[in-house]
């Protein structure tokens, strides 16, 4: 209708435009949001999918208060002092012990005959010879002097099968029974007691040690092994049984002219003085005696 002033009133609309604009700048932000957190996930995910090589190392700066953790060193670590092992057991030596010293005053006849074992005295009496030992011709020295000439005095000998520095052996001694009384000729006075108890002991010095002996039996056997007499005590060098032993001491004891006191068991060393004798055929003259020290 006409305005009654003759002007036209405009219409008045509602304003709408405002929220229109806010809801539209929300709608933008938000999906700007979106497309940043999808862009930000296929990176991550294209990160993990890549090679550890295409890494780029990452350097980290230590600061001066921190100890850095040493890196493994190839070169060997300073060995440490070991609790030394326990010694194993020596193994036994393949080589001879050494030989003691030669005794000084048997010394200077060893230089001249090496043939030499020992030598035997009896107090008091004219036994005081050398000793000698050829275990490859016992009797050598049985028609030979000390200088190894022919003489018929000849030496004090023992036996082939005796071994001078075995202990529990018995050292069995031959000599001559000359009658000029050299060598083994003033034994048979040991048929008397009373020249037993004038001279009870043997000396027998080997070339490296001392011996001291009692007589423990005095006898008259043969060495053909025929009569109740006979025994043949030149089989018994060496007793390696106490059976054996006490065959030997059996004997001795049976035969023995007197009885000296001294007793004897196996083990013990020996020493059997031997020499001819003319009451029987292949009669011989025996003393055993046993070491005291």
């Amino acid at each position: 209708m006409a305005d009654p002033k003759g002007k036209h009133r405009q219409q008045k609309y509602p304003q709408r435009s405002k929220p229109l604009m806010k809801s539209l700048l929300v709608l933008c932000l938000f999906v700007i949001i979106i497309a940043l957190f999808v862009q930000c996930m296929v990176a991550q995910n294209a990160a993990q999918e890549l090679p550890a090589a295409d890494v780029p190392p990452v350097q980290i700066t230590v600061s001066a208060k921190m100890t850095p953790t040493p890196e493994p060193s190839l070169s060997p670590a300073p060995e440490s002092s070991p609790t030394p092992p326990s010694s194993p057991s020596p193994t036994p030596s393949t080589e001879p012990p050494p030989k003691p010293s030669i005794l000084p005053k048997l010394a200077p006849l060893y230089e001249q005959n090496p043939d030499l074992i020992g030598w035997l005295s009896i107090k008091g009496t004219l036994i005081d010879y050398p000793v000698m030992y050829t275990p490859e011709n016992h009797d050598y020295y049985l028609t030979h002097n000390f200088n190894k000439k022919k003489d018929k005095n000849s030496l004090l000998v023992l036996q082939a099968d005796c071994d001078p520095y075995a202990p529990g052996t018995n050292l069995i001694i031959h000599g001559h029974n000359m009658k000029s009384g050299r060598m083994f000729g003033t034994l048979d006075n040991y048929k008397k007691k009373a020249y037993w108890r004038k001279h009870p002991t043997i000396r027998f010095d080997t070339l490296y040690a001392q011996g001291e002996y009692a007589i423990i039996a005095v006898f008259l056997s043969k060495v053909d092994g025929k009569g109740s007499n006979a025994f043949e005590y030149d089989q018994f060098a060496n007793t390696q049984t106490q059976s054996e032993f006490d065959v030997f001491l059996s004997n001795i004891k049976r035969l023995s002219l007197y009885d000296t006191g001294v007793e004897a068991q196996f083990g013990d060393t020996f020493i059997t003085l031997s020499t001819c004798s003319y009451h029987t055929k292949n009669g011989r003259f025996v003393i055993a005696a046993k070491k005291i020290k």
